[in-house]
């Protein structure tokens, strides 16, 4: 990873540490309300990449698509906040274009995105499990 790069991802793993001490995340299972759901979502993401270096992938043989596309499009399709949706939809449309050097800015983007939507604070019951997430 280029050394700019290294400074994204301190960016985003700053995001996701200020994030993980605000909302809970059980160990195992689901999260039973939005803002926890998107938590969960993002720091799948982040943490396939920066630790096993999957993006997301629409190609069955990609690893990503198991580890990393159901989050994602999650983020876009379910995710109670425009921006979050946004920026997931961002990752989604570039696939083709995801480098490092392109997919880490992308992945910062959805990190303040998810941070601007925490501190909102309106939240309500989530039914949907993002780690088993796929369209139609």
């Amino acid at each position: 990873m280029a050394g700019y790069a290294s400074e994204i991802l301190n960016q985003i793993d700053d995001i996701c540490t200020e994030i993980n001490k605000k909302v809970e995340i059980p160990l195992m299972g689901k999260c039973d309300t939005f803002i926890g759901e998107t938590v969960r979502a993002l720091n799948r993401v982040t943490y396939r990449y920066v630790n096993d270096g999957d993006k997301f992938s629409t190609d069955k043989n990609d690893y990503g698509y198991e580890t990393v596309q159901p989050s994602v499009l999650w983020l876009a399709d379910i995710a109670k906040d425009r921006e979050v949706n946004r920026a997931a939809d961002n990752i989604i449309c570039n696939e083709f274009e995801n480098e490092d050097e392109e997919y880490e800015p992308r992945l910062l983007e959805l990190a303040k995105a998810v941070k601007a939507y925490i501190e909102k604070g309106e939240d309500e019951k989530c039914e949907i499990d993002s780690r088993n997430y796929r369209r139609g």
